[in-house]
């Protein structure tokens, strides 16, 4: 192949986290051989999940309890079968299973309640109104703003916006995860390229905090 060519396949490949690093034998994320599947049958379901005839695998790890024949993934890390609901590879029970439906980031809802994670019901939120905010950290309803289910306390519900996932803010504040990020500027706060570094025209801020940085 053309040198561009390959280059391209090998992007193609990095990309994928499920590879077939020999006929039969897989990995995921390009590491060891994932042990125990019946090649004949396995099949890539996403970036997350696969199964064969026997196993539901996320990433590398074999489901045991899950049943393969009835297994479907909802969006993202939400999965079901027959028997439960699924975060990742940690199983969990809703009130009505057959009428789960996902929101979105890292809630779910079926028509009694609704679920963060791994299974932990917002009971304070206001089921008809909730809504998911950006990637699906944040969220909102009438009443209030959350992270992860949990109320930030005085965030502004129509300002509110999510700048990835662990900073937002709204008109007044700029927020790292449920609490304000003091002293931090609202007009030039931004992202770093870390899940919890944010920088403004002030410096650096690592989590909730200002932190000193020397070039």
């Amino acid at each position: 192949l053309p040198k561009d060519e390959n280059k391209k396949k090998s992007d193609e490949l990095i990309k994928k986290k499920y590879i077939e690093i020999s006929p039969g034998v897989w990995s995921w994320g390009g590491k060891k051989a994932i042990e125990g599947i019946d090649a004949s049958t396995f099949k890539v379901i996403n970036d997350n999940y696969a199964k064969d005839s026997k196993k539901v695998f996320f990433k590398s790890s074999p489901l045991s309890k899950v049943d393969p024949l009835t297994f479907e993934v909802l969006l993202g890390y939400y999965s079901r079968d027959k028997n439960h609901i699924y975060f990742a590879d940690l199983e969990f029970n809703v009130k009505d299973r057959n009428t789960v439906t996902p929101l979105g980031g890292f809630y779910i809802k079926d028509q009694y309640n609704i679920y963060v994670l791994s299974g932990m019901i917002l009971s304070n939120v206001d089921y008809d109104t909730f809504e998911i905010i950006g990637a699906g950290f944040h969220s909102r309803d009438k009443n209030n703003v959350y992270y992860l289910g949990e109320v930030i306390v005085g965030a502004d519900l129509n300002t509110f916006r999510e700048i990835s996932q662990s900073y937002a803010a709204d008109s007044k504040n700029v927020y790292f995860h449920e609490k304000i990020l003091n002293g931090a500027d609202l007009e030039t706060f931004s992202a770093g390229v870390y899940v919890d570094l944010g920088l403004d025209k002030n410096g650096f801020y690592y989590e909730d905090k200002k932190i000193d940085y020397e070039t």
